[in-house]
């Protein structure tokens, strides 16, 4: 329980939920394992062994076996015993990787041969092209490789050079993934093979999976309207209302002031000062700016004395106190709204 209570936390969702999804996979396991214990011959669920690997060279030998068995087919007997002889696909390993080989075309072919008389000579002759390309692929396949035998070898020294040490490579992890997908896959398939003679067990199954679909469904949006309770909790405080023009601003300062609240006052005094340069077009009229962005609307002084540089201290002084009063939450004195007047008067507002 603790191993699952630390997933959920991991993963963000309650215990109880990953409890619920933990109970399901246990649920497929037993289902998987009582399918396995009690198996029913291939006859009665109506499948297939599956056909065994071959080599290319074994390959070779099969499909040279059909021909020769295409050679003669005077018989619908002949032909089917042949149709019969066929699995459903070929499965070949090479030293790349394993194909699985159809043979659908092929016994579709003799089917057609053994129950039309009339065609039953176009329908050989088809199969046997058929079965001749598929040697000359496999013939062509063989000989490739037995030109280049180091070309693997060539191409892991090529790629272990400096200029491919960016190149994207599978990670541990990822690989780990990948096999775990796989297994499960694999475990999924071999369960649904098993279960199509138990109907109970087949129908257990489907609602199990059906009830897994609206579980997940159910967890995404609970996740979802989580996630949004949270971003409405978080919303933006109130723009102040800078409309009004600089001159009541100082008028809102002052009787801030004059009731003790110089907190308010520094705050008011900062917005005259900001909406004065904001009407004399010396900053651009944007509301949604912090006062660090703000000073940094401000135009570089071209020399280190003169009007711009008297502002630009003058603003930047005013916004250190402004942090200081409002943001941080120190608190302010009278001398905090003293000194602001100097700075807004510096800045042009000349309220006097």
């Amino acid at each position: 329980m603790d191993a699952l209570q630390t997933i959920a936390r991991g993963w963000r969702v309650s215990p109880r939920a990953a409890s619920f999804v933990a109970w399901q996979f246990l649920l497929v396991f037993l289902l998987l394992q009582v399918a396995s214990a009690r198996p029913q011959s291939s006859s009665r669920l109506g499948l297939e062994p599956g056909p065994r690997s071959l080599d290319l060279q074994s390959f070779e030998a099969e499909l040279r076996r059909i021909q020769d068995a295409l050679a003669n087919p005077n018989e619908p007997d002949q032909i089917a015993g042949l149709e019969a002889s066929l699995p459903p696909y070929w499965t070949v390993d090479t030293p790349e990787r394993k194909y699985e080989v159809s043979t659908e075309r092929l016994r579709s072919l003799l089917e057609d041969a053994r129950n039309d008389s009339a065609h039953r000579a176009q329908r050989i002759g088809q199969a046997q092209e058929w079965v001749g390309e598929l040697v000359a692929e496999v013939k062509g396949y063989a000989a490739g490789g037995e030109r280049r035998p180091d070309a693997r070898p060539k191409l892991e020294r090529i790629l272990a050079a400096r200029e491919f040490a960016t190149v994207y490579r599978q990670s541990a992890w990822e690989r780990f993934k990948q096999r775990a997908w796989a297994w499960i896959w694999r475990m999924l398939t071999t369960l649904a093979r098993r279960v199509g003679g138990h109907p109970i067990a087949a129908r257990a199954l489907f609602w199990l999976l059906l009830l897994g679909a609206v579980a997940a469904v159910a967890l995404l949006l609970f996740r979802a309207w989580i996630r949004r309770a949270h971003f409405d909790e978080l919303k933006a405080p109130a723009a102040p209302d800078v409309a009004q023009a600089w001159q009541e601003w100082i008028r809102a300062a002052r009787l801030a002031a004059d009731r003790g609240n110089f907190r308010d006052a520094v705050h008011s005094i900062y917005w005259a000062g900001i909406v004065h340069l904001e009407s004399a077009r010396i900053i651009p009229c944007e509301r949604t700016r912090t006062p660090r962005e703000r000073l940094r609307q401000l135009p570089s002084p071209q020399t280190g004395i003169g009007e711009a540089t008297k502002r630009r201290d003058a603003l930047q002084a005013l916004t250190a106190r402004l942090e200081r009063t409002w943001y941080a939450g120190l608190p302010a004195t009278q001398q905090d709204f003293v000194e602001s007047l100097r700075l807004v008067e510096e800045l042009g507002c000349q309220w006097q």
